[in-house]
């Protein structure tokens, strides 16, 4: 059975579809003389587990990630660089890197949808200690919904390569908690946050830099684990982007008291920030028209109603989340 994937989210809808089943977009179907080449994403038997499912799919994208990276093996680095988590100074200030990552489970009833993985699984699940070398070497991948967190993004989180980078100057970096987000109850919210404190506890933080990924309700099990390190003696450091202040609500969903070290990345919304359109471009690889929404007030799922030539000028994503500071600032700043 032939598919159409659609340019907004990546839903494989059938070929009769004219728009997208998942978010509402409208469907390209390329024009009488026109082809576009793309892998095709293998067929799977809809009686399989969805385990067996996911793991043909995360199967052919390895096999992608081969071909890719064979093409380009031969090729020398402009530059190489080497992290190492020796022993250090003891008097060094001991820091952790508290991870936040979203998890579909909830939203989705399934333990296996697609998000960021870690080591391919997108579950919930309580914190876990990974050395730094596991997030270079892809323990972490994405992407989150659309572009907030893809493995790109992740791979070069400009924090974390920073921290790592001041380990035995400025620092001793202990290593990475990463703590799925998005429990559905208070309780499993504060346990999670008690666990991931009591974690950085254990193996002698003195100091942690949260970061997430998310919104919404997934900002308490965040913010409960900032509580809970800074009752354990250890202080923190939040970055995060912001929500609009419409009617002089909070930008953030639940301020503390304890949170009193928070970087902004700025505000999420493109409305807010005035983000200018890309200008166009000569040449497009990809498909020659994408779906937008007239009002760019609009997030997520809620439609757009017409087509714009990918050569652009093309308006912004309506947000733009800045998760792990890709601007000027530094970690140590």
């Amino acid at each position: 059975m032939a598919h159409v994937y659609c340019p907004e989210c990546g839903y494989n809808n059938p070929e009769s579809a004219h728009f997208c089943a998942k978010c509402g977009a409208a469907l390209v179907v390329p024009e009488e003389g026109e082809s576009t080449e793309a892998f095709a994403a293998p067929e799977v038997p809809e009686s399989l587990d969805p385990l067996e499912d996911l793991g043909i799919i995360h199967g052919a994208a390895l096999i992608v990630a081969d071909h890719v990276a064979s093409a380009v093996k031969h090729l020398v680095p402009p530059e190489r660089e080497v992290f190492d988590l020796s022993p250090v100074d003891p008097d060094l200030p001991r820091v952790v890197y508290i991870w936040c990552v979203h998890s579909p489970q909830a939203m989705s009833g399934s333990p296996t949808s697609f998000c960021t993985a870690t080591y391919g699984l997108t579950q919930l699940t309580p914190p876990w200690l990974v050395h730094p070398n596991e997030i270079i070497d892809g323990a972490l991948t994405g992407p989150y919904r659309t572009a907030f967190a893809m493995s790109w993004t992740v791979a070069n989180n400009p924090l974390f390569l920073d921290l790592y980078r001041r380990h035995g100057r400025d620092w001793n970096f202990l290593g990475v908690i990463l703590l799925r987000t998005e429990w559905t109850t208070q309780t499993e919210k504060q346990l999670m946050a008690n666990q991931t404190a009591k974690l950085a506890s254990m193996i002698g933080a003195q100091g942690a830099v949260v970061t997430w990924d998310a919104g919404g309700n997934e900002f308490i099990e965040v913010m409960r684990s900032i509580q809970a390190c800074e009752r354990l003696g250890i202080k923190t450091v939040f970055l995060t982007s912001e929500d609009d202040a419409t009617d002089g609500a909070p930008t953030m969903l639940e301020p503390l008291p304890e949170a009193d070290a928070i970087v902004s990345t700025g505000f999420f919304k493109n409305t807010t920030l005035g983000v200018a359109d890309a200008p166009a471009v000569a040449r497009v690889i990809g498909l020659p028209y994408k779906a937008v929404a007239g009002d760019r007030r609009t997030g997520i799922g809620r439609g757009n109603d017409r087509q714009i030539p990918t050569t652009g000028p093309l308006p912004p994503p309506w947000r733009y989340d800045d998760h792990y500071g890709f601007g000027t600032l530094s970690c140590i700043e």
